[in-house]
C-alpha cells in the first residue's frame, strides 16, 4: 500500500490500520523530529498510533519548526505537503541544547580545500566543476574564507552517489566538520549528492539547482544546522523554500558564520 501526501492530511480518521501513520512516523524519525538517539525503539512501541505521546511530540516539533499551527488531532495540509517535497538529508537538530544558535561544530581554520571525488552527474557533465567552484567562491566572498580546489588532502570532498543511502527522498547531505577540527579523514566535512537527481544549474520547477544545493550543503560542511520557518536563509531543509532565484546567500548564514568563526583562535572548539 502506497502512502501519498493526501493520505496524511486529516489523520488519524482515514487511517484505520495505522499504515499511513507508520509512514509518517518513519519520516519524522528519519529527520530528527523524535529528538532521541533511538527513534526506532520509540516507533516500535507506538507503531501506527497517531496519539502516542512521543509521536505527538514529534508532530508538534514538525509543525512548529516548519511554521504550521499544531492540532493534536490532524496533520495540517501544509505540513503534509512538505513530506512530498525534495529536501536535504541532514536531520533537524532537536538533540542540540536549548541554547543552540544554529551551528554544531566548526573547523579550527579558515583555509580549507575541496574537490570532487569520482564521477559527476550526466545532466551537467563538465559544468559540474564550475558550478561547485562558483558556490565556494560565493561563500568565500561573503565570509572571507579561502577555499582551494585540490586533488588530495581534501577537507571537503564532494561525492555524487546514485542516491543518498537511506534517504530516497533527499538530494544531498552535508556532513558537519570533524570532531578533531583537523584534516577530515572520512565523511566529516564531506558533501554527498544524489547523481540520480535531475540536476540543472538554475532553479526550475522540475529540476534541482546544483548551484543552490551546493550553497546549502557547504553551510553544513562549515557547521551550520537547518533554520526554522520564517528565517530567510539558504539553510532551510526543503529545497523549494531555500531558493533565492539567483542562488545567493542570505544575511542570516553569513552573519552566523562570521560570528562563530571570529573566536576560533580564542576558544578553539
Amino acid at each position: 500500500m502506497t502512502t501519498t501526501v493526501g493520505d496524511l492530511i486529516g489523520l488519524p480518521g482515514g487511517d484505520t490500520n495505522g499504515t499511513h501513520t507508520f509512514f509518517l512516523q518513519r519520516y519524522l524519525a528519519r529527520y530528527g523530529y523524535y529528538a532521541t538517539e533511538n527513534p526506532e525503539t520509540v516507533i516500535a512501541a507506538e507503531r501506527g498510533r497517531f496519539g502516542g505521546e512521543a509521536t505527538q511530540s514529534a508532530l508538534r516539533r514538525f509543525h512548529e519548526f516548519n511554521g504550521f499551527a499544531f492540532d493534536a488531532s490532524v496533520v495540517a495540509p501544509g505540513a503534509a505537503a512538505l513530506v512530498g517535497q525534495p529536501r536535504c538529508a541532514v536531520m533537524e537538530s532537536f538533540l542540540r541544547a536549548p541554547d543552540d544558535k544554529g551551528w554544531v561544530r566548526i573547523w579550527n581554520r579558515k583555509e580549507l580545500s575541496y574537490g570532487i571525488i569520482g564521477d559527476t552527474p550526466s545532466s551537467l557533465g563538465a559544468e559540474t566543476q564550475r558550478i561547485v567552484a562558483e558556490a565556494f567562491a560565493k561563500w568565500s566572498g561573503a565570509i572571507g574564507f579561502s577555499f582551494d580546489s585540490a586533488q588530495s588532502a581534501i577537507d571537503i570532498a564532494i561525492k555524487f552517489k546514485g542516491s543518498i543511502p537511506g534517504y530516497t527522498d533527499a538530494y544531498g547531505y552535508g556532513n558537519y566538520p570533524p570532531n578533531n577540527k583537523q584534516q577530515a579523514t572520512g565523511d566529516p566535512g564531506d558533501i554527498w549528492l544524489a547523481s540520480a537527481t535531475t540536476w540543472s544549474e538554475e532553479y526550475s520547477n522540475d529540476k534541482i539547482s546544483l548551484a543552490i544545493v551546493m550553497l546549502h550543503e557547504i553551510g553544513h560542511a562549515l557547521g551550520l544546522t537547518h533554520t526554522a520557518a520564517g528565517v530567510r536563509s539558504i539553510m532551510c531543509a526543503y529545497y523549494p523554500h531555500c531558493t533565492t532565484g539567483a542562488g545567493e546567500l542570505f544575511e542570516h548564514e553569513v552573519g552566523l558564520i562570521k560570528e562563530i568563526y571570529s573566536k576560533i583562535q580564542e576558544h578553539p572548539r
